[in-house]
């Protein structure tokens, strides 16, 4: 009974060993091709989030040039004028 189960490759120990080995080899893989999506998702994300702080300079950009435009355009003698005529 004790050399069924302690038998080198073919003992019960070996094999539950064995098996133990092939699922932690398994969740390795696993976690690696998790780790890989989640890397390539972060990167995704990443870019995402840098265009959208360029758009939001860009908006801010013409914010302050359409109100810089606007004070100008308010400024305008004709524009007066022309605001009174209404």
């Amino acid at each position: 009974m004790l050399d069924e189960l302690t038998k080198s490759s073919e003992g019960l120990i070996d094999r539950a060993a064995a098996t133990l080995q092939n699922r932690e080899d398994d969740l390795n893989d696993r976690m690696e091709a998790m780790q890989a999506l989640l890397d390539g998702q972060r990167t995704r994300l990443e870019r995402q989030f840098q265009g959208l702080e360029s758009a939001l300079a860009n908006l801010s950009a013409q914010q302050t040039a359409l109100a810089s435009l606007a004070a100008n355009v308010s400024n305008c003698p004709g524009y007066r004028a022309a605001r009174r005529g209404f």
